[in-house]
């Protein structure tokens, strides 16, 4: 009986301690009857039609409040439809880029953010859950999208005859962005027909600046004067053979465009560009380190850059997709022209076995690099300086030291590589038989160490 009595204390105890902390709250009530709405989507012909709710726990009034306007209005764009015309822009090009699903999300997106004369007919508080019921007028609608289409088309065709005559005064950049704004200007309704008058004849807005705004980057011409250009591996390429000339169709220089470079081979610094004030490209390679015998700098105009020209996202994601002029320009590789010079020495005289100079011209011969007999063609000249001296010796061989410098200078005159090789040690049973011996370590340290050092240095970087 007393373990009965502890119980029901107990659970008298935890049932005020429950009520205390609030563990055990009640619903809240509805703000009165569940409205017909809520339950059943109204239908109508006279009216676009939006249901929205928001849950209510944890926010202030204000923000549920504003969370189901929100939602209701999304539900009620959602009810407006987005017809393609076949006159449109987007029927125009749907085949190429088939962009009508992004445009009708593009489009939707827009409309949820202008939606203007819209009338809250109700609101409903179900206790959890804040419902809002919005609708707005049919004809309302058309009538302000009218409006506002006819505002568009008339801002849109002032910034098309700008760009008429920024192209017939040949200024493709200014000419290309007044294009890109008229553009964007007509972006809700590239979906439809754009009837305007223009010059005397009735014509679809939207489509006519498209297509021009293609005609017009289509116009963009580049050349170069000389194509392919030879130039010389490891050495500095004149600026002169490096530019591009930008032009419009009838060849006047268009500064101010932005281009996209690549290069088959390595030694480009940068990859976009600007042409200049004279219309002309620099490209910004200033040597080439290649074995191959072809490489290409390819030049295409920049249609990021160019889409960053409007903030509508639709425009810009239109713009890309537009195929850009590009050119080529091709660059023979050809290997330098070296010129050796050697001076052999065996124990102080003049050496009658060229054994260095022969291992030089075996590794030249390997990286495909020519050699020339005068000094004055020569692209880089090698020198090359050793002598034999005695070394130590035991008194059953001979042993002789080899010491050689390897020195490398440009057509300039400038040394670009130097190497010192000290005490490469021969070994015989004369003096004679070990300074040969050393000289045969030489130029076996040539072929496979110093040659790889000078071709590294002077030729790959």
């Amino acid at each position: 009986m007393k373990h009965k009595h502890l119980i029901y204390i107990s659970l008298i105890i935890l049932a005020g301690f429950a009520s205390s902390c609030g563990i055990f709250k009640s619903t809240p009530k509805p703000s009165g009857p569940k409205p017909d709405w809520v339950n059943s989507r109204p239908q109508s012909t006279m009216y676009y039609i939006g249901i929205g709710s928001a849950k209510k726990a944890g926010l202030s009034p204000n923000a549920y409040m504003s969370n189901a306007k929100n939602a209701a209005l999304n539900a009620l764009a959602s009810d407006i439809s987005v017809d393609i015309s076949s006159s449109s822009v987007i029927s125009t090009i749907e085949t190429d880029y088939n962009l009508s699903e992004t445009y009708e999300r593009t489009i939707k997106a827009s409309s949820d953010k202008s939606i203007e004369g819209y009338e809250t007919v109700d609101t409903w508080d179900s206790g959890l859950y804040y419902w809002v019921y919005v609708r707005l007028s049919k004809m309302q609608y058309e009538q302000q999208k009218a409006e506002k289409k006819n505002a568009a088309i008339t801002k849109a065709t002032d910034k098309l005859l700008q760009a008429r005559s920024l192209k017939n005064e040949h200024n493709l950049y200014d000419a290309i962005h007044a294009y890109t704004e008229a553009f964007s200007d007509m972006s809700e309704y590239l979906a439809e027909s754009t009837h305007a008058e223009i010059d005397g004849k009735q014509v679809d807005l939207g489509t006519t600046i498209y297509r021009e705004l293609v005609e017009t980057i289509n116009n963009i011409t580049l050349r170069s004067d000389k194509n392919p250009i030879q130039i010389t591996s490891g050495k500095q390429i004149p600026p002169s053979l490096m530019q591009i000339h930008v032009q419009d169709e009838q060849g006047y220089a268009q500064p101010n465009l932005p281009f996209k470079l690549s290069f088959t081979g390595n030694g480009l610094t940068n990859n976009k560009i600007t042409s200049d004030q004279n219309g002309i490209i620099q490209v910004p390679l200033n040597k080439v380190y290649s074995v191959n015998q072809l490489e290409t700098v390819n030049v295409e105009l920049d249609m990021i850059s160019i889409s960053r020209m409007t903030k509508d996202i639709f425009i810009r994601t239109l713009i890309k997709k537009i195929p850009p002029p590009n050119y080529s320009l091709k660059l023979e590789i050809m290997s330098p022209q070296v010129f050796v010079s050697t001076s052999e020495q065996h124990f102080d005289a003049i050496s009658k076995d060229e054994v260095l100079m022969d291992a030089l011209m075996n590794a030249m011969a390997k990286y495909n690099i020519r050699i020339c007999d005068d000094k004055a063609d020569a692209d880089f000249i090698i020198s090359l300086e050793s002598n034999t001296e005695q070394a130590v010796t035991s008194s059953y061989q001979k042993t002789a030291n080899l010491n050689y410098t390897i020195t490398v200078h440009d057509e300039n005159n400038r040394i670009v590589y130097r190497k010192d090789e000290n005490k490469i040690q021969g070994f015989g049973n004369t003096y004679d038989e070990a300074g040969k011996e050393a000289y045969e370590e030489g130029a076996n340290r040539i072929m496979r160490r110093n040659f790889d050092q000078i071709y590294e240095a002077v030729f790959t970087n």
